[in-house]
């Protein structure tokens, strides 16, 4: 991928990790560095962690769940964005694509 200035994460707990979940999260700040996104959402408990690391060099939010994020969405997205939406499936941004996409079908 290239960097465009139109480039959204948005991340959403990894759910079933076992023990060191936590540290698997905080794996991602080098991934998400790499990639140099505009703006980053993160959303669930295992990712209020890696948006204290990113929080001062990142325009974004860090969100404790879906219904949250989803409050605020419109806020965060523009015409013409190129969005990455992944997450476990039981964290529900499953709701974000639909949001994005109007259409039900492609959320899952």
């Amino acid at each position: 991928l290239t960097r465009s200035d139109s480039d959204v994460l948005i991340l959403g707990d990894m759910l079933a990790l076992g023990k060191d979940a936590q540290q698997y999260h905080l794996d991602l700040e080098k991934d998400i560095r790499h990639l140099r996104p505009v703006r980053v959402l993160l959303c669930g408990a295992l990712m209020k962690s890696l948006w204290e690391r990113l929080s001062q060099e990142y325009h974004g939010q860090w969100f404790e769940n879906v219904d949250a994020l989803l409050q605020e969405l419109p806020f965060w997205i523009r015409d013409g964005d190129r969005i990455l939406v992944k997450s476990s499936h039981g964290t529900g941004l499953s709701k974000v694509v639909e949001a994005l996409t109007g259409d039900a079908k492609k959320a899952h």
